[in-house]
Order: structure tokens, then sequence, then C-alpha cells
């Protein structure tokens, strides 16, 4: 199976630093499992959009995790709530909807458009970038001038693919090698 080979490779391109190719990997194996999950979806994007949104709250933590994108250095012009924070059109998951506005996207869009794509076509990340693992596991996401989310994302797309429905039986015994504690909120078995 071509699928059980992706993993491995992204879960081996991960033990030895490789991370843009590990998640590019991963990012096709969640290619291959959305067309399963969605197969009369003609839309790669929306079916794969669809599939990360399904497993938005284990990938980061809640289920609509906006993203603020374009941000500029100087954030004073921006307009802000009565918190201090700036508020910003919400573009729901279409990265390249008003390009060079601040504005807020969904991160399913920010996964397809600025990762899987980007990654895809022109092996590049020229508006986002990925950061090495965080010593605890925890997906972590930065914004400034560009989005930068940390590789940890890896294992939780992973988990999310090994673990899908769809695949069951892909795997073998490698649904014990991706561990519960690639999600969040689990408890680790001594």
């Amino acid at each position: 199976m071509v699928l059980k080979e992706l993993v491995d490779a992204s879960l081996g391109s991960f033990y030895f630093g490789a991370y843009h190719a590990s998640f590019l990997l991963a990012l096709c194996a969640a290619d291959a499992t959305a067309k399963k999950r969605f197969p009369h979806e003609q839309s790669v994007g929306r079916r794969f959009k669809d599939f990360v949104n399904e497993h938005m709250p284990q990938l980061c933590g809640a289920k609509n995790y906006w993203v603020a994108v374009d941000m500029p250095e100087d954030r004073s012009t921006l307009p802000c709530d009565a918190n201090g924070l700036p508020v910003l059109p919400k573009v729901e998951d279409d990265f390249y909807h008003d390009t060079g506005i601040p504005r807020m996207v969904l991160m399913q869009g920010v996964l397809y458009h600025a990762f899987r794509c980007a990654l895809s076509h022109e092996a590049d990340l020229p508006d986002v970038e990925l950061l090495p693992p965080t010593p605890d596991g925890g997906v972590t996401v930065k914004v400034d001038t560009k989005v930068r989310i940390s590789a940890d994302i890896i294992g939780r797309l992973l988990y999310a693919i090994v673990h899908a429905p769809e695949n069951q039986g892909v795997f073998g015994t490698q649904e014990q090698a991706i561990a519960p504690s690639a999600a969040p909120d689990s408890t680790d078995s001594p």
C-alpha cells in the first residue's frame, strides 16, 4: 500500500530531522485519506480542508482555529477591539482571498494553500514557515509577518490518518507506532 509507505516515510523523515519532507508526505497521505472519506467531492482542496476540519480539535485544540495572516510589522494602524486585539476580517478557509491585507483564515486553509500546495507545487514556503518541534510536543503557531507552525503538527496529522476509519487495516501494527501522545488530551500509560 502506497499510503502506508507515505506514512512510514514521513515518520522516518521526521526522525532524521527532515521536517519539510515529513510534512509533505503527511499532507499527501491526508490528501489520499480525504479522497477515501469524500469520494464524490471533485475539488481536491475542498476534500482536504474538510478532512482537516474534522480533525481540528486533535490538530490544534479547537474546532475553528483562526490564524492571522499578512500581518504588518507595524500593527498600530490596525483597528482594535476593547482588549487591544486587532479586529480583522474573516475569509473562512481561502488563504489567498484578499492577499496582502491582514485577515483571519481558518487553519485548514493555511495548511492546504500555504503548506500543501506550496510544498507540492513550488518546493518552497514563501508565505509560512515550519518550525522545529517543541520539547513538549505541543503545536505552536506564531504570527508575525509570516505564519509559523511547529513541526509537531505532523505527528498529529499522521495520527488522524492512521486512525481514520477509511484506513482501517492498512497500517497493521503501525497503529501502535503512532502513540496517542501525538494527539492532545491523551494520557500516557506507563
